[in-house]
């Protein structure tokens, strides 16, 4: 190569930049932590190695979608990088923990760190509702779990309006996919009344996806309620400890959301003749209950009645006695009154003499030529006194 045809430093950064972001736009490299730290609470830094090399690496803190630590075994997605002051490097768009004992630690340090904040606390959890009407399902369309999950529901209760939010549910973009699968579901023009989220079993690689941080941060903030049916029986996720209810397989699921429609029937059926039966004894027992008492009133109340009778018998003859003798007093006393009246003493011949004032004389002497009216039973005399005569 001739002088001339020499690259200055930063040309050469910026060639060779080019060419790696045509041959590799974005590389996935397997290998063993190393050095990682994290500078401002926002920048990862740290080496990927294997037995004869490693790499620098770095990135924001935001895609780191679980914990890791030194000696983790990792697979890192980014883009490779010749910093024109740094030197070489990958920058990460996400950090995947590889292999069971890594999985398990990263699952076990996301764990601790969501449990303190009190996203797992019971207290936390909602109830399901009784009868929902549109159901959120968010699953891989046409996989095992999404047709058993169909199935069974279809099977326990037929009619329900079912949502379907189509994502991947392992690999890379499937937490992402998940989380907004959740999202659009919560806020959707017609809400929906529960989410549920299914997969079938797998290993713990497999199902890593439900225990991403960003999945287990969308379930326990979700808007409707939330039943997660990830794998089987034995495997359990942070996505099972954030949900309002843990199904144990994608069955399982459906389920728990809604009622056995035969059951359901069964026992309305019983609740129905239940309460036919204590209509019966409400009406039936007061009805006798009345009887009966009416039956005691009446026993008790007949000896008083034949008592009642007489005794009412003997207060009329009495009281008949004593209107005769009321009577009798009546009738002296208006003798007495007739007597006493003023009209009968002057039908007797007596007068009754008043002077021009209209006063009774009565022992009041009288004036010669005073005029006085004398009263008499029939008519009045007026006259004037001509001679006072003592007695």
């Amino acid at each position: 190569m001739m002088l001339e045809d020499a690259f200055e430093v930063s040309q050469f950064v910026e060639v060779f930049n080019q060419t790696l972001e045509y041959a590799y736009p974005i590389v996935k490299i397997r290998g063993e932590v190393a050095e990682f730290r994290v500078s401002k609470g926002r920048w990862v830094y740290l080496k990927l190695k294997d037995d004869d090399a490693s790499i620098q690496i770095f990135g924001s803190i935001y895609n780191l979608s679980s914990p890791i630590e030194n000696g983790m075994i990792v697979l890192i997605s980014g883009i490779p990088r010749l910093h024109n002051r740094y030197g070489f490097s990958v920058s990460f768009s996400a950090i995947t923990p590889e292999g069971e004992g890594s999985i398990k630690r990263a699952q076990e340090m996301l764990k601790q760190k969501l449990d303190k904040e009190g996203l797992f606390d019971l207290d936390r959890k909602r109830p399901l509702p009784s009868f929902p009407i549109r159901i959120g399902l968010v699953a891989s369309e046409g996989s095992a779990a999404h047709a058993d999950f169909m199935m069974q529901l279809a099977r326990r209760w037929g009619g329900i309006d079912v949502v379907l939010a189509n994502v991947q549910v392992q690999g890379l973009p499937a937490p992402r996919q998940v989380v907004l699968a959740i999202n659009a579901l919560n806020s959707a023009d017609v809400p929906v009344d529960v989410i549920v989220v299914v997969r079938g079993g797998g290993s713990a690689e497999d199902l890593q996806a439900f225990s991403d941080e960003r999945v287990v941060r969308s379930i326990a903030l979700s808007r409707a309620p939330t039943i997660v049916g990830v794998g089987h029986e034995t495997d359990t996720t942070l996505a099972d400890l954030a949900a309002d209810a843990r199904a144990i397989t994608p069955t399982d699921a459906a389920r728990l959301v809604v009622s056995d429609r035969s059951d359901l029937m069964n026992k309305l059926e019983f609740i129905d003749r239940r309460l036919n039966q204590s209509v019966d004894r409400l009406l039936t027992e007061p009805a006798q209950t009345l009887t009966n008492n009416m039956n005691r009133l009446v026993h008790h109340f007949e000896e008083p009645k034949k008592s009642l009778a007489a005794t009412t018998a003997k207060l009329v003859l009495a009281m008949d006695g004593l209107i005769v003798v009321q009577n009798d007093k009546l009738n002296y006393i208006c003798s007495a009154l007739k007597i006493a009246d003023p009209a009968s003493v002057l039908k007797a011949g007596y007068a009754v003499v008043r002077n021009s004032n209209g006063h009774l004389l009565e022992d009041k002497r009288p004036s010669m030529g005073e005029e006085i009216m004398v009263e008499l039973a029939k008519y009045n005399v007026v006259t004037e006194v001509k001679l006072v005569k003592e007695k």
